[in-house]
């Protein structure tokens, strides 16, 4: 304990002189800790030279954070030079080379549940590159213009979207988008000198430990016979 207030005291005291405190901490671990780290698995769909996927509430596209959902991913297409995302309720169409780069959502084009057929269960293209989506009440391809749905001949070949499993260099890309650049080191430091990185009474624990030490400290000095030849 004496140790781990004195290193991470003086770490504390010269933030600004040691170039290690000024970086990140990305264990998967100390994240899962600090509730960083992902509960869920990822979900991914390769779409050409792209990839889409979904972690938690939100979408990637080629690991890039570009959107939320509420309902889980079933499905991504290409369409044109775009990838759609299908959900449950909704598809979203980004623009995966968008020509302004910025922080705003690359969405081209989306329809709610207003503007579908149905639920989507799946997704895919028809033979003549239409947009084709399953719903409990059965097959539907749109038109050209994406602005309308009619029935599909279940006898006709669709290419439907298949999961997956992500390469590690998309899985980090993605985990990358999810938690951001990590927790800052200075943070860790800190809740590791109060125990606070030990949960809720890690500061009390804390606390009983160093008055533990001030009794060690207090009991030493009588017992040596400090105190008494003070008291003399």
């Amino acid at each position: 304990m004496v140790l781990l207030l004195a290193v991470t005291g003086v770490l504390l005291n010269h933030v600004d002189d040691v170039a290690w405190m000024k970086g990140t901490v990305s264990s998967e671990v100390l994240l899962g800790w600090y509730g960083v780290a992902p509960s869920e698995e990822i979900v991914h769909y390769g779409v050409g030279r792209h990839s889409a996927a979904s972690l938690e509430h939100g979408l990637y596209l080629d690991g890039r954070l570009v959107g939320s959902t509420r309902s889980p991913l079933v499905g991504a297409v290409a369409v044109q030079r775009f990838v759609a995302f299908a959900m449950h309720d909704r598809i979203i169409i980004f623009d995966p080379d968008p020509k302004i780069a910025d922080d705003r959502e690359p969405i081209v084009d989306q329809m709610d549940s207003a503007s579908l057929p149905g639920q989507v269960v799946r997704v895919g293209m028809t033979v003549q590159r239409r947009l084709a989506v399953e719903t409990p009440e059965g097959r539907f391809a749109s038109d050209a213009d994406l602005l309308g749905w009619e029935p599909h001949d279940p006898t006709l070949d669709v290419t439907w979207s298949e999961s997956t499993p992500a390469s590690a260099e998309e899985r980090e890309a993605i985990l990358h988008g999810y938690r951001g650049e990590g927790l800052p080191r200075t943070r860790v430091v800190a809740d590791l000198h109060s125990g606070r990185i030990f949960g809720r009474f890690g500061p009390l624990a804390m606390d009983l430990m160093a008055v533990a030490l001030l009794v060690l400290v207090a009991t030493g000095l009588m017992g040596s016979g400090f105190g008494r030849r003070r008291g003399g």
